[in-house]
C-alpha cells in the first residue's frame, strides 16, 4: 500500500514510499481513523527487490495453477505512487 498504510499494520515501522510526503487524509485502522504518516522513502535497491517480490509472487501463483496475476497499481496504492509527482519527488 506505499504511504497510505500506517504503523499499525507495520509492527509500528513506518510505512514506505518513493519519497517522504505524507498522504491527505487518515488511514482506516483497527483502533479508529488515524492520520497518514511521513513514509520513509525506499531506496533504488530496495525498490529493485520490490520488483523480484512481485516477480516471485507471481511465479509462485502460476505454479500453483492460478490461470493469471492481476497487480492492484491504480488509485494512490504503492505502484501508482511512483507514477504521481504528488507522491514522487524521489526515484524519476
Amino acid at each position: 500500500m506505499g504511504r497510505v498504510s500506517h504503523p499499525d499494520f507495520q509492527d509500528g515501522k513506518l510505512p514506505v514510499g518513493p519519497s517522504e510526503i505524507a498522504a491527505q487524509g487518515e488511514s482506516h485502522t483497527p483502533s479508529g481513523n488515524k492520520p497518514y504518516v511521513t513514509p520513509r522513502a525506499l531506496t533504488t535497491a530496495e525498490v529493485k527487490g520490490i520488483v523480484t517480490d512481485y516477480a516471485n509472487a507471481a511465479k509462485r501463483a502460476r505454479d500453483a495453477g492460478f490461470d493469471g496475476v492481476e497487480l492492484h497499481a491504480a488509485n494512490g496504492y504503492l505502484i501508482d505512487q511512483f507514477l504521481r509527482d504528488g507522491s514522487n519527488q524521489t526515484h524519476r
